[in-house]
């Protein structure tokens, strides 16, 4: 999760408003972009199960960078993803969750095993490569969105403009899907 004291004295100051806090994942945090879960095959830790608490944490986290995206009228969702990693004994899956205007996709994109040095070269290759895009392109992206909600709004006399109507808040996220390579 990108923790807000990335961002600049204002920004933060801005994240801190009662109104704002929509915005963020907890205290302190904003934007997560990654999931990881953990499952035990000597406690019959089950991949499907695994899977089905990724998607909603996936679609969770999505749904409040969609909801701040449409606060501002745009309907391009095509920049934010999730990411998530289940780890199962030795084996990893690397998962990636993107949004759209109808709904939620969530794609299998890697596997391998932490049984092997060359499998854990691919962890550590998925595990940077995650953490340079969400600190990197994704933080400047919620950056932006968080900036231009504040621009969009500031001059208004009512906080009430910034926070959305709480139907849109409780609204049940769009459908999902599911694919493997």
């Amino acid at each position: 999760m990108l923790a807000i004291n990335r961002f600049d004295d204002e920004l933060r100051r801005i994240l801190s408003r009662p109104d704002l806090d929509w915005i963020l994942a907890e205290p302190h945090g904003v934007c997560p972009y990654l999931t990881l879960e953990y499952k035990c095959a000597e406690k019959s830790g089950k991949d499907s199960d695994a899977v089905c608490q990724i998607a909603v944490a996936s679609v969770v986290w999505l749904t409040q960078r969609k909801k701040l995206r449409e606060a501002l009228g745009s309907s391009d969702m095509t920049d934010l993803r999730h990411y998530s990693i289940v780890l199962n004994s030795t084996k990893f899956r690397v998962w990636k969750t993107t949004c759209s205007g109808s709904g939620f996709s969530i794609q299998w994109i890697g596997t391998d095993s932490l049984g092997n040095p060359d499998g854990v070269q691919t962890y550590a290759e998925w595990w940077n490569a995650i953490h340079r895009w969400g600190l990197g392109p994704n933080a400047q992206s919620f950056k932006r969105d968080v900036e231009a909600l504040w621009e969009k709004y500031k001059g208004c006399a009512s906080s009430a403009a910034i926070t959305p109507p709480i139907s849109q808040i409780m609204a049940p996220p769009a459908p999902m899907s599911f694919s493997e390579e």
